[in-house]
């Protein structure tokens, strides 16, 4: 990745790198109402569906709580202070967004998987965090700068052609007031190439 102009030099974590970035001169993404957006009808060939549900998790398990603790740490020092409103895209079982409404910042959550938003909801209750999830596929995002800042972590974002995930970060960027700034959590490359397996086996329960 080439650096920007609006790019803010930010601490890695584990094998990630967060960019952090404002948005700049984004381009404005398509006309949307004032509002998070509709879950459309998936297409039938959208390999997304289901995708993020059961074998998902035992494939690629959620940090514990004391990874998730560090990078919400990390975080407190990127974000503004709260208040602020933040918009978690890809938010899964709300692991970073219930902590962050803990610490007292105002947070939306989307995914478009109900399950895990049934389980963010639980567990948000369980905690007595204040956190509106919503169950919103990205590429339909239609808020329109109502939020201080934008967090697509545990590489949540480049799911879709170069095209589609432009157009994600042009409705984040939309979803953003003046001088918001957006979070995205990425597999460092380097740090892939040390790792890299070309096959690799797991044992899924039945």
């Amino acid at each position: 990745r080439t650096p920007r102009e609006n790019d803010v030099e930010l601490p890695r974590f584990g094998g990630h790198l967060i960019v952090s970035s404002r948005p700049g001169n984004a381009r404005p993404a398509s006309s949307v109402p004032r509002d998070p957006g509709v879950m459309k009808e998936p297409a039938a060939d959208d390999w997304t569906v289901g995708f993020f549900d059961d074998p998902y998790v035992q494939l690629f398990p959620f940090p514990d709580a004391a990874q998730t603790e560090k990078e919400i740490d990390a975080l407190v020092e990127l974000l503004p202070p709260p208040p602020a409103r933040l918009l978690d895209v890809a938010c899964g079982q709300g692991r970073h967004a219930i902590r962050l409404a803990r610490r007292g910042f105002q947070v939306v959550g989307i995914d478009t998987s109900a399950s895990f938003l049934a389980e963010a909801r639980a567990a948000a209750a369980e905690s007595r965090a204040d956190v509106d999830f919503v169950q919103l596929d990205m590429r339909d995002l239609a808020f329109e700068h109502e939020f201080d800042a934008a967090l697509g972590l545990f590489t949540s974002w480049g799911y879709f052609d170069d095209e589609t995930n432009q157009e994600v970060l042009n409705r984040i960027a939309r979803s953003l007031r003046p001088d918001g700034r957006v979070i995205v959590d990425l597999i460092h490359r380097d740090w892939l190439m040390r790792v890299y397996e070309p096959k690799d086996w797991v044992e899924l329960a039945d």
